[in-house]
């Protein structure tokens, strides 16, 4: 007995070791055994609108819709008036386009913030800013913001040579689609 003692006390550290190792080890595996994977666990969908009932698919859903491209068809349901060519949307807010899949507007009344907001979203290309005015004509999209407040798009991919489709609204709210 007096040997154990010994042995237990010169490898104290190790012994503590051992027992702490088993014991996170159990834990570990009681762990696994209860833990649900993700399509195991419901929710209530009953106000989203979703057919889904648990919350793997519920995510599956979402990303399908987020990698669906954005349309403009129907969007006057929303109370948007578009252009001839239904790539430009207007509100009396302001105008809103989908370029490079990502759905943008710029708010009218707004040119202290629009001014920036417009050269990000045209990064890629020149635009000319001055003091009253931000002007991207690009290769698909025309668009400018006025500091008298209002903004405007032009369909630059539009066929027909005679006159590019366009929104506009003014520091008024009046809209005015082509």
């Amino acid at each position: 007995m007096k040997k154990i003692k010994n042995f237990i006390n010169s490898k104290f550290k190790l012994c503590i070791g051992i027992i702490i190792g088993f014991i996170v080890s159990g834990g570990v595996a009681y762990a696994a055994t209860i833990v649900l994977s993700s399509d195991e666990i419901g929710y209530d969908n009953s106000t989203s609108g979703a057919s889904s009932t648990n919350v793997k698919d519920a995510l599956d859903e979402l990303y399908n819709i987020a990698i669906t491209p954005i349309s403009a068809d129907g969007i006057e349901n929303l109370g948007f008036t578009t252009n001839r060519t239904k790539v430009i949307m207007a509100s009396p807010n302001g105008v809103c386009i989908i370029r490079k899949g990502k759905f943008v507007c710029f708010q009218s009344n707004n040119f202290a913030v629009e001014k920036e907001h417009i050269l990000q979203v045209f990064s890629d290309v020149t635009c000319w800013s001055f003091s009253d005015l931000v002007d991207c004509p690009t290769y698909d999209f025309s668009c400018n913001a006025h500091k008298d407040g209002w903004v405007q798009c032009f369909d630059m991919l539009d066929p027909n040579p005679n006159s590019k489709s366009g929104c506009s609204v003014n520091h008024y709210g009046t809209i005015n689609c082509t």
